[in-house]
């Protein structure tokens, strides 16, 4: 995924939903809706590419990747309504997992390969040519390195996998002409398949998640600046996921995360799409449920998010004619004293009817395949920050409270955007 000044809006490419083929689907993302692009040429079908933007000449470059087991070494560009192949008389040994950015007048690629041949050659890329780039110093050969620039000439790499030294975390600078390795106070851990964008905003590069070798939840932000490494405080966080799409969109000043491996959690916090900046309000489900139904219900936000001074409305949804109500609570590890998560079955449901919010309140939604819930919240600036749960529940045909159904529940924050 890359950020299309030219345009204002993300671009992403290709990926893989397992068991389905590798994709050579094109998407936008305008700061409000996902619109699919249909270009008359595309690249084949791939995941473990890379994609970047030259400012310079308007254009995203995609490079690498692999379909199947072919690890492929072509170059496309993107121009917002199609793609086309660029044939250079040299290019890049074919590799997948590389990193490239943009630094400010020149595509630049480095290290990818597969597990048993990782590089650690870099390449400059001017939309006619590649050319390799000699450098007195470089990082070890590796994959799963993360990279980004400031597009003023400054390059970062962090972490990668290394195959004398398995995860490691060091982080290198490169200033246009050779590489230096950075030894801040203190560091991420070691991990390879992370979050790293620049924020031009507060001149920062940003690092989320990833993986390491003991495949433990990664949910730490970082910030790098000023050649130190600082962890974030951060009010939320998606669960743990690795290789997913990620750019700085600058219309909104914010990071913006799409897709990836979920590590750890996967049930919490999954939803695929998540922003990263100040002052945004969300709503996030979790906890699917595992009651027995032929049509579990499922509850979800529709296209809003909880802001002050907004109607918030959430859908609870069902392949049959039920009635719906949810449940609102403060907590989702207590009620009555007792812990949460809490088997209903005590009540004489059937087994796995898990309520997973305390029912400080409760609203009936009505009787259909999908009823509305809504929520006009004041334009009160004393609601910012206020975080609710809840959760649907929906009964039918048959004898009550077996005929009970629980659906997902969910988090929902309340902030200005």
């Amino acid at each position: 995924m890359a950020f299309d000044a030219q345009r204002g809006e993300l671009v992403l490419f290709g990926g893989q939903v397992s068991p389905s083929p590798v994709s050579n689907e094109t998407f936008a993302w305008n700061g409000t809706a996902w619109a699919q692009r249909f270009p008359a040429a595309s690249p084949i079908g791939r995941q473990n590419h890379e994609l970047c933007y030259d400012s310079l000449r308007q254009r995203v470059v995609l490079h690498g990747g692999q379909s199947g087991f072919t690890v492929l070494g072509d170059t496309w560009e993107w121009n917002g309504t199609n793609w086309s192949q660029v044939v250079t008389p040299a290019s890049p040994p074919a590799r997948a997992f590389p990193a490239m950015v943009f630094d400010g007048t020149r595509t630049l690629l480095f290290g990818g390969g597969n597990s048993a041949s990782p590089r650690n050659d870099l390449w400059s890329f001017n939309g006619t040519a590649w050319t390799q780039v000699a450098t007195a110093n470089a990082p070890p050969p590796r994959y799963y390195h993360s990279m980004a620039s400031n597009g003023l000439g400054e390059v970062l790499l962090f972490g990668g996998f290394e195959p004398t030294s398995g995860y490691t975390n060091p982080t290198w600078r490169f200033d246009g002409t050779n590489w230096a390795q950075v030894n801040p106070a203190s560091s991420p851990s070691a991990r390879g398949q992370a979050t790293l964008v620049f924020d031009p905003v507060n001149a920062r590069y940003l690092l989320w998640s990833g993986s390491n070798s003991f495949f433990q939840a990664l949910e730490d932000t970082w910030s790098y600046a000023a050649g130190q490494w600082t962890q974030l405080t951060t009010v939320r966080s998606p669960s743990s996921r690795a290789r997913g799409g990620a750019a700085w969109f600058q219309p909104q000043q914010r990071l913006v995360v799409y897709g990836a491996n979920y590590l750890q959690n996967a049930d919490l916090r999954s939803t695929p799409m998540w922003e990263f900046g100040s002052g945004l309000a969300s709503f996030v489900r979790w906890g699917p449920s595992v009651c027995p139904a032929i049509d579990p219900p499922w509850l979800r936000a529709a296209a809003s998010q909880p802001t002050i001074g907004s109607l918030f409305r959430a859908n609870l949804e069902s392949f049959s004619w039920v009635h719906g109500f949810v449940v609102l609570g403060l907590s989702t590890t207590t009620w009555s004293g007792g812990p949460l998560p809490f088997d209903l079955q005590a009540y004489g449901t059937w087994p796995n009817c898990l309520l997973r919010v305390s029912p400080d309140a409760t609203a009936y939604i009505g009787f259909n395949l999908s009823s509305p819930w809504t929520l006009q919240i004041p334009n009160s600036p004393g609601l910012v920050g206020t975080t609710l749960h809840m959760q649907g529940f929906t009964f039918g045909a048959g004898s009550f409270p077996t005929n009970l159904s629980t659906a997902n529940a969910a988090t929902f924050v309340i902030d200005v955007q």
